[in-house]
């Protein structure tokens, strides 16, 4: 348990290291992260990347063992078998631009499937993960904000309303980052892992999540609604302390 709340901390540190902010990008120098209230000087708040939903967090260090909780649930009882990690598909891969199918049961390999990539997201030190950045063509995506992880099968956008606009990068693109508009409310429908139907509201951070993840599955990559050029992510930060 000790383990499992040092990565939380250190997962809770490195989104503060990269400003990530629910409507955008702080325009200021200093000031209080969204959601966290810590406090930090950035040197280069131009180059933020905020790396929103199959994303990367670009820190010095990774969050190590973060992805054991909440995972073990995806597995039968009496199943020994270990959460694996799974290779990302990059940009250029061809099956991160087809369309994924309906996940129609779920079975031990769609338990494991999931189990595999959540420990894979958390492993990246992302936020979302959709199943096919991992080479498999089913409408499952996972995503963890920092509140828990949220399992979408079969998900689809109901409603958006308004308007945000901020930095976004995907762990299919490593290293790159670019200036994406999204909706800043967002309404999901989605089957639970006992095919139960849920309904899911996201503003801010969640809502670009959705919409991020969500769009994997149909074989969009958020590269297409770039607005200018993607650019390299590079962070500069010193912690300041209260």
């Amino acid at each position: 348990m000790q383990e499992v709340e040092e990565a939380r901390a250190c997962l809770k540190k490195a989104f503060c290291k990269m400003c990530v902010t629910i409507c955008g990008r702080f325009r200021s120098d200093e000031g209080a992260v969204a959601g966290y209230g810590n406090r930090i000087r950035v040197k280069s708040p131009a180059k933020w990347g905020v790396q929103i939903a199959g994303m990367i967090f670009q820190t010095r260090s990774k969050v190590q063992g973060f992805g054991t909780t909440g995972i073990s649930k995806f597995k039968d009882k009496g199943d020994n078998t270990e959460m694996a990690l799974r290779t990302i598909r990059t940009e250029g891969d061809s099956v991160l631009e087809k369309i994924c199918r309906p996940v129609e049961k779920i079975d031990k390999r769609t338990k494991d499937l999931v189990g595999d990539m959540l420990e894979t997201m958390y492993d990246a030190c992302g936020v979302g993960l959709a199943a096919p950045q991992v080479g498999i063509l089913k409408r499952i995506v996972v995503i963890d904000i920092g509140d828990g992880p949220i399992i979408l099968i079969n998900p689809e956008i109901l409603m958006t309303s308004g308007e945000q606009t901020g930095e976004e990068g995907c762990l299919s693109v490593p290293g790159m980052s670019g200036q994406v508009t999204r909706p800043n409310y967002v309404k999901v429908k989605a089957l639970d892992m006992d095919m139960n139907e849920q309904i899911y509201e996201g503003e801010g951070l969640l809502a670009r999540a959705f919409c991020h993840e969500l769009d994997h599955l149909d074989g969009k990559m958020y590269t297409r609604l770039v607005e200018g050029e993607l650019h390299h992510v590079s962070y500069d930060t010193e912690e300041e302390e209260e």
